[in-house]
């Protein structure tokens, strides 16, 4: 009993400096933030919204591509997740 009362004040100081000086750090980590969105790819459910093979096709795939991550870049995205394959099998 007389170990916890002789360090309480201690204890309570360093307390105080921990939470105190982790506010000051908290702004610089914002940086880092992922913000993602997740487009699947599987049957045309995200993109592409038209299925084919030829260039015509293909140019309208990159375009709708380039528009979509054009919108997602005016609203602050920095990253983009594919769902390539839907059999879990990708190596």
């Amino acid at each position: 009993m007389r170990f916890i009362l002789r360090h309480l004040p201690l204890f309570i100081f360093s307390l105080f400096h921990l939470f105190a000086f982790s506010a000051f750090g908290a702004d610089r980590f914002v940086k880092r933030e992922v913000r993602g969105v997740w487009m699947a790819t599987v049957y045309g459910i995200d993109w592409p919204s038209t299925t084919g093979y030829t260039v015509s096709i293909r140019n309208q795939q990159k375009e709708e591509m380039i528009r979509y991550l054009d919108v997602l870049q005016e609203n602050n995205f920095n990253a983009v997740y594919f769902q390539v394959r839907p059999m879990c099998d990708a190596f």
